[in-house]
């Protein structure tokens, strides 16, 4: 028997197997390039609205569509083989309800006419739904997905249902489009949940959801109600460049460490986050707000801190701070407003290099904010100028300045006669008034009169120049308060 036939067309159909395989790799890998990358996108279709209608879809495979028009159920089982319906069209429905999946599944660029039920399935292997399209309901509730499950620019154009569902592995939503009401609440994202660049036209739901590491939603377009109340965010949730004709909604959900809404200049209603809660790691959240219309953001900055991207300008710092102050003040939150104040004060005195003054400003009256604080200050300062002028009265009164109206004999005669701890006590009166006037003298502008100069030394009358200047400066922050109240 001649088994050379058999032998060379055993390895034709192996290279031809190996071929296919290599092309079903290369077709990922294109996908994989596109879908990370914004502009290679933009240049690869030309500046045209993604579909998947489009003719990129023939540029990146050239196999036909094959039709099936029968009704698939492969309900209550195990499949251990990987199950693939790439670049269908199912006319029928798709029944894969509570199905252990021991390998993959494909449904790339399919096109699913009716119901497609994987409900309560697990899916050990990749499940791969990109350029995918279902013109009927969808339901993946309840199943678990092991791997990564990628949807990227899928089309639901009927409600979609992925309720209690696990994501173990890469939840990619890159660039897909929800036509009707989709639901992904009371989901665990173990992984990177990704639906950059997607179109949300009507109500989807991502209530009580738990996203771990990384959740992106850049540059969606929003154009009805994202739900995101009760969800729970890790480290990153990004919602830069979206366009939101719609709402979204933050209520009572965690924060994560950044929430990025940078680049958000279409706003049709204000996003509120007044009802949030911290994040469990840390207190507060970093929130980057550049190029946003910030005043259609209402937030209390109690649970926040401005976060800016390095090598962000000065004057795209100050426009930020700016416009969320603007805000604070319109929505009435003097607390947030007061921190975020504070905090603008400190940015600016650091970028001029004024260390002292921003240290003086904090230190005198907390930036003008507990400006009751400087008669604390005054009280010391008068304390410790009278010890000091009643420790130095004699030298004072008899070697540099002498104040007629204070007797400086008898401040000798307390010291022949008493001990000098008691002399200092009676002296206690005549340091204070000689403190007073010094310092009321110089608020006042009370000249020094030439005769009572008693050849001073250049270091006594630097001392008594410098306690007039402070009382100047006292007395200024004193009026500063009086016309403030």
């Amino acid at each position: 028997m001649n088994i050379q036939p058999r032998i060379t067309l055993l390895f034709l159909c192996s290279l031809l197997a190996f071929q296919c395989s290599r092309a079903q790799d290369k077709l990922w890998e294109i996908e994989k390039k596109l879908a990370r990358s914004g502009k290679a996108i933009a240049d690869s279709i030309e500046g045209h609205e993604v579909t998947n209608e489009f003719e990129m879809y023939k540029k990146v495979s050239s196999r036909a569509f094959n039709d099936f028009k029968m009704k698939i159920d492969s309900s209550n089982c195990n499949i251990h083989s990987p199950v693939s319906y790439y670049k269908w069209r199912l006319n029928d429905s798709i029944m894969f309800n509570t199905v252990h999946f021991m390998s993959g599944l494909d449904f790339s660029l399919a096109r699913c006419a009716e119901l497609i039920s994987i409900h309560q399935c697990t899916i050990e292997g990749k499940t791969l739904f990109p350029w995918a399209q279902f013109r009927a309901d969808c339901i993946f509730s309840r199943s678990k997905f092991r791997g990564d499950a990628v949807f990227q620019y899928a089309v639901f154009n009927r409600s979609t249902d992925f309720f209690q569902s696990d994501f173990k592995g890469i939840a990619d939503f890159y660039g897909s489009r929800f036509e009707s009401i989709s639901n992904f609440g009371n989901i665990t994202f173990f992984n990177e949940s990704n639906f950059a660049f997607s179109s949300f036209n009507q109500e989807c739901s991502f209530n009580n959801t738990e996203f771990g590491k990384i959740c992106l939603f850049n540059n969606a377009e929003i154009n009805a109600t994202l739900d995101l109340s009760g969800a729970k965010f890790d480290s990153l949730a990004d919602f830069s460049g979206c366009r939101i004709q719609g709402s979204i909604l933050f209520s009572n959900c965690f924060l994560p460490e950044l929430l990025d809404l940078s680049g958000i200049e279409s706003v049709s209603n204000v996003i509120d986050l007044t009802q949030i809660k911290p994040n469990e790691k840390q207190q507060s959240c970093r929130i980057n707000l550049i190029d946003t219309d910030i005043s259609k953001i209402k937030m209390r900055y109690d649970n926040f801190e401005l976060w800016f991207p390095d090598h962000t300008s000065f004057d795209a710092k100050c426009k930020v701070y700016e416009g969320l102050l603007s805000s604070l003040a319109a929505f009435g939150f003097k607390d947030s407003y007061k921190k975020l104040d504070i905090e603008y004060q400190q940015l600016k005195y650091m970028h001029n290099n004024q260390y002292l003054k921003n240290k003086f400003q904090e230190i005198w009256w907390n930036y003008g904010y507990n400006k009751e604080a400087i008669f604390v200050w005054l009280f010391w300062i008068v304390l410790l100028l009278t010890l000091t002028n009643t420790l130095l009265i004699k030298s004072l009164l008899g070697s540099v300045y002498e104040m007629k109206y204070l007797n400086l004999l008898r401040i000798k005669e307390y010291y022949k006669l008493h001990h000098p701890v008691l002399a200092f006590f009676l002296s206690l009166p005549t340091g204070f008034l000689y403190t007073v006037i010094l310092l009321v003298g110089g608020a006042f502008g009370i000249k020094f009169s030439s005769d009572q100069i008693r050849f001073p030394s250049f270091i006594g009358m630097l001392y008594i120049i410098s306690v007039g200047l402070l009382g100047i400066s006292c007395s200024a922050f004193v009026i500063k308060f009086i016309f403030d109240l």
